[in-house]
């Protein structure tokens, strides 16, 4: 499978690079605007293009145009065959975080443009969460996500249905003893059927059931399936073994996939498309892996998604002191021994208050990181049963005992001065809230009886619980200030809070496939890419520890790397204001158009003698009125001839100002130079020189282009909520750049900023000769500080961001030092310097903007052998 995969990325890429060939216009459009970085709508992410034109090439393209195609159909209808009986269906892997909901919507899309007039579209969820999560894909939905992801002036055809079902609605009712339409209580259907097994001709037919749940899609012919979280939808295998404490619940899979066959009876059944971070089938077998669906076509698994900086980096322990292959914390449920892991509430089992309390702690660290946006992370903890699930959330939370009232952990407690906090920290949940039975819900109920509205029933208390956990992490919301989340099992699919930061597994983990989809809750970016990085960049690091779990990357090719990423952090240092740097926040540029100007070129000066004239001569145009030559100044006269060169030279106007300056100039030149004989410049203006004289300076000119000086765009220019100026206070965040300055211990002796971050030996020695240098006062590593430099790519004519390596202040704060150091040329370095070079540095130069004093100067080191001797020549150049 993975060699089909990877095959058919190749093919995919060269039908790209070829125009789509053997497609429609409608559809090649899309592509290609799906493609195009520069496109004004929220870009997708390449894993989310190379998806959609996978399954575009497979169900589009024309074979003829690819000799590779039709073998890869018959391939995956092969497989199809094989596990679906004769459904056809296209399954795309793609890790958690990596936005299958647009891709979703690039599919609705598809199918709604393809013939031009709309299409039926029906989204199959496992759960409420997942639907409410996919509300945006509804077209009637004003906050649909159609307008970002159509180009301008495209927009989905009228006839595009599109719903969002639970399978759980597709189970046929009975219909015994109750009017048409209705549906018979099951006392009513265990008195008439004595306990016995309902006969099938009491349920309602597939067609019958087909037209109940499906009233918006009555007339369709051909119905669109989007199966997500499609791993819960296989045809169940009699024979399998299947283990539902890693996710698979047969009967369940078998309702799914059951709805599927009745629309393909019913010749209803169009495409079928499948989305899961992990399409798979699971084995009981404790010693046995997870079998991917052969009908994937297009993988983007976890470990790239990480790399490419999708999701959050997850941090698992590696080593401890136990000596042993797999540390205490990787999986603590294991290393319990059996008949000490069911846990109490007051009397923990040591190794795991030990681990909670350093969870605590780091959980405080991270608080106070999130405190400055205005957020609140969160801790998760995923136990089973749900006895060990009480009483970790008992330790955590604070409980009752007897008329007291015992706190918890500080950070977790819902316990406040010997009471019930009016809004709880801690949360206690189960796995499937819409399923709860009467056993769960009691014990969930009586440990959070307080947080319930007085008087209300089961199902409204369970719809106040489901809407506080669904609203984790969101402002405003009933659940914005929950800070942990004690989870029975694992947690409901589809919860995408964004802010956890730890997440700790006690339970037994049977699969990879389990592994990943616990610690997947945790790495969904707080901050979400906006689509604007260079092919190449990545986005700033986020971080989430992952504890209990013995958690492995899932790689393409089924292989399993452990992280060791080993970050550190950088901070501002206190009390250090003195090396604070301080830099303009540019965000683009206003610049003049090109202007055409003269200058008098001396070898040019042909002689010329001027004629002498009456004194009492009257010459007319002067100042708007008749005048006596006598009377004329100069320079009046001088200026005179510049305004006839100028409008006899300069028909168009373009320019005129900069244009007439320059002729004035090489009027007073060519006057001055030894060919030429005047006496009196007064003369010039009488009509017996005037025409001579302008011609004869004309000629002694030569054309030069001038360009007006740059004015640089604040970015609270465009936007007030922008900062003007930026500096160095006020820096806090972790890295994983493999070189650092100084060494671990120290602080560098004139940056504000604790160390620099550094991507080579080379720049830490850079770094230390900035430190050291007797001129400058001040200067940072531009790393994660937000400074950008930006430039219009030539290439493509659409803006980007360069970030330069250093800024340093030299001696008095006369000016600053914008510092790059390239070890080897390139054409895109080239571009960024020469945009510094021509626009930002001119830009601040010429501004009085209090923001851009002191005067700025590039430096571009391309050699460290000469490192020093470039650095003490630019220091020089901008001390004078």
């Amino acid at each position: 499978m993975h060699r089909r995969i990877n095959e058919m990325r190749k093919h995919v890429e060269s039908w790209s690079r070829a125009g789509y060939p053997g497609l429609g216009g409608n559809i090649s459009r899309l592509l290609e605007y799906w493609s195009n970085k520069e496109q004004h709508g929220t870009r997708p992410y390449f894993c989310q293009v190379e998806a959609i034109k996978t399954l575009v090439w497979l169900c589009d393209a024309d074979e003829s145009v690819d000799p590779m195609l039709p073998g890869m159909r018959t391939e995956i209808r092969e497989a199809c065959e094989n596990h679906n009986g004769d459904i056809m269906r296209y399954a795309t892997k793609m890790a958690t975080g990596t936005g299958k909901t647009m891709v979703m919507g690039m599919i609705i899309a598809w199918q709604a443009l393809r013939e031009r007039g709309g299409a039926d579209i029906l989204i199959l969820v496992p759960n409420l969460t997942v639907r409410d999560r996919l509300e945006t894909l509804l077209p009637q939905n004003s906050d649909n996500i159609y307008g970002q992801i159509l180009p301008r002036g495209v927009r989905l055809p009228d006839q595009t249905h599109v719903s969002i079902v639970n399978y759980q609605a597709f189970q046929q009712r009975s219909t015994i003893g109750v009017l048409p339409g209705e549906t018979a209580d099951g006392k009513t259907r265990r008195v008439l059927t004595a306990g016995r097994p309902e006969p099938e001709g009491w349920k309602e037919s597939p067609k019958a059931m087909l037209g109940r749940v499906l009233r918006d899609h009555r007339d369709a012919r051909r119905i669109t399936v989007i199966n997500d979280e499609a791993h819960h939808c296989y045809h169940p295998d009699p024979k399998a073994r299947m283990d539902a404490s890693k996710g698979a619940n047969p009967r369940e899979a078998a309702l799914w996939f059951s709805t599927l066959q009745h629309l393909r009876t019913e010749g209803r059944l169009g495409a079928v498309f499948d989305m899961s971070a992990t399409p798979m089938f699971i084995s009981a077998k404790a010693d046995a892996g997870s079998e991917l669906f052969p009908w994937i076509v297009s993988d983007y698994p976890l470990i790239d998604a990480i790399e490419a900086g999708l999701t959050k980096i997850p941090r698992v322990p590696v080593s401890d002191i136990t000596g042993n292959d797999e540390p205490k914390y990787r999986n603590i449920f294991r290393y319990i021994r059996k008949e000490e892991r069911e846990l109490h509430h007051d009397r923990m089992h040591p190794d795991v208050q030990d681990l909670l309390q350093r969870l605590e702690e780091k959980y405080q660290e991270e608080r106070k990181r999130y405190d400055r946006h205005g957020k609140i992370p969160v801790m998760i903890v995923v136990a089973y049963p749900i006895q060990n699930a009480k009483a970790i959330y008992k330790h955590l939370a604070g409980y009752r005992d007897g008329e007291r009232w015992v706190p918890g952990y500080d950070m977790f407690s819902n316990v406040h001065d010997g009471r019930p906090a009016a809004s709880p920290n801690t949360l206690l949940v189960t796995s499937d809230m819409d399923n709860v039975n009467d056993a769960e819900w009691r014990d969930l109920a009586i440990e959070q009886e307080t947080f319930f509205p007085k008087g209300s029933t089961k199902q409204e208390r369970i719809d106040h619980l489901r809407e506080v956990f669904q609203t984790v992490g969101q402002s405003g919301k009933p659940g914005e200030k929950i800070r942990c989340i004690v989870s029975v099992n694992m947690l409901t699919e589809g919860w995408d809070a964004r802010t956890v930061t730890h997440i700790l597994g006690y339970r037994a983990f049977k699969s990879d496939l389990l592994c990943e989809q616990v610690a997947g809750r945790a790495l969904r970016r707080s901050n979400l890419p906006t689509g604007d990085l260079e092919p190449g960049e990545l986005l700033p690091a986020e971080y989430a520890g992952i504890f209990g779990i013995p958690f492995s990357f899932v790689l393409g090719s089924g292989r399993s790397v452990d992280p060791k990423n080993r970050s550190w952090n950088v901070y501002t240092v206190g009390g250090r204001e003195e090396h604070r740097v301080r830099f303009p926040n540019i965000r683009s540029y206003e610049v003049g158009s090109e202007e055409v100007a003269v200058e008098l070129d001396p070898a040019r000066v042909a002689p010329y003698v001027a004629k002498a004239c009456d004194p009492d001569t009257i010459v007319t145009g002067l100042t708007g009125e008749s005048e006596r030559l006598g009377n004329v100044r100069a320079n009046t006269a001088i200026y005179k001839l510049a305004e006839n060169i100028t409008r006899v030279h300069n028909e168009s106007g373009t320019g005129k100002r900069e244009f007439f300056t320059s002729v004035l100039h090489a009027v007073h030149q060519w006057l001055e130079h030894e060919n030429v004989v005047c006496d009196d410049p007064r003369v010039l203006v009488h009509e017996a020189n005037l025409g001579n004289a302008t011609k004869a300076v004309w000629d002694a000119t030569v054309s030069r282009n001038w360009v007006p000086p740059v004015r640089p765009v604040f970015a609270d220019e465009n936007d007030p909520t922008a900062l003007h100026e930026l500096d160095t206070g006020g820096v806090d965040f972790d890295t994983t750049k493999p070189h650092k300055y100084p060494a671990e211990g120290g602080i560098p002796a004139k940056s504000e900023l604790s160390a620099a971050a550094c991507d080579s030996a080379q720049e830490v020695d850079l770094a230390r000769l900035l430190d050291a240098h007797d001129d400058i006062d001040a200067w940072a590593r531009n790393h994660r500080l937000g400074w950008e430099i930006p430039y219009i790519n030539p290439k493509t004519g659409g803006w980007r961001s360069y970030t330069p390596d250093f800024v340093a202040r030299v001696r008095g704060g006369k000016a600053h030092l914008v510092i790059e150091f390239k070890g080897q040329e390139t054409e895109d370095a080239q571009i960024k310097k020469d945009a510094v070079e021509t626009r930002w540095i001119p830009a601040v130069n010429n501004s009085d903007d209090p923001a851009c004093e002191g005067g700025w100067f590039y430096v571009y080191i391309d050699n460290d052998m000469r490192m020093g001797t470039d650095l003490d020549d630019a220091v020089r150049r901008a001390l004078k």
